[in-house]
C-alpha cells in the first residue's frame, strides 16, 4: 500500500499541554492503534541557505487511508486533554512563485515551498470500503493548535 509523509505542526500553546500530560505526539499517534511510522525530519519550507538546521517536524508515514482516519483521531485525543477548542487543519506544500511566475529556487536548485491550507480530506465523500482509491499528492501537513479565545482562527 502507498505510503505519504505527513508533517505534523504543533503549535507551541497544544505543545505545552501535551508535554504537562507527559504525551507528546508520537506516543498520541502508537496510543491510536494506527499503522504509523512516527520519526523527525526537517521542515521543507524551512531556509537553511545561511548555514542554520533546519527545524525539525514530527512526521507520519502512513497509508491514505490512515492519513483520513489521523486528523478526527488525534484531534479526539487532544481534545481529551485540553479545557478549550482544538483546531486541526490540513496543508500541502506548494513551490513559491516569482512575480514573473517562475518557481523560485534556493542556493542548491530546489524549489523554494510553502504551506498552504487545503480543503479538508473528511469533506470529501468516499464510499464505503473505498478510501483506499484515496490519492493525495506529495506531503501532507497538519497544524494542531487551539481555537483562538474570540472564536476566530490565526
Amino acid at each position: 500500500m502507498d505510503k505519504r509523509d505527513v508533517f505534523i505542526m504543533v503549535d507551541p500553546d497544544v505543545a505545552r499541554l501535551l508535554a504537562e500530560n507527559d504525551e507528546d505526539v508520537p506516543s498520541l499517534l502508537a496510543s491510536l492503534g494506527q499503522d504509523v511510522d512516527v520519526g523527525l525530519r526537517a521542515d521543507p519550507t524551512a531556509d537553511n541557505s545561511d548555514g542554520r538546521s533546519r527545524d525539525l517536524v514530527t512526521v507520519a508515514f502512513a497509508s491514505a487511508a490512515v492519513v483520513v482516519a489521523l486528523t478526527p483521531l488525534l484531534k479526539r485525543a487532544i481534545d481529551l486533554l485540553a479545557s478549550r477548542p482544538v483546531v486541526l487543519s490540513e496543508w500541502k506544500l506548494v513551490p513559491i512563485a516569482g512575480p514573473d511566475g517562475k518557481c523560485l529556487t534556493d542556493s542548491d536548485g530546489r524549489p523554494q515551498l510553502q504551506w498552504v491550507e487545503r480543503e479538508s480530506l473528511h469533506s470529501r465523500s468516499l464510499p464505503p470500503n473505498d478510501s483506499s482509491k484515496l490519492s493525495l499528492d506529495g506531503p501532507l501537513g497538519i497544524r494542531i493548535r487551539f481555537e483562538s479565545r474570540a472564536g476566530v482562527n490565526k
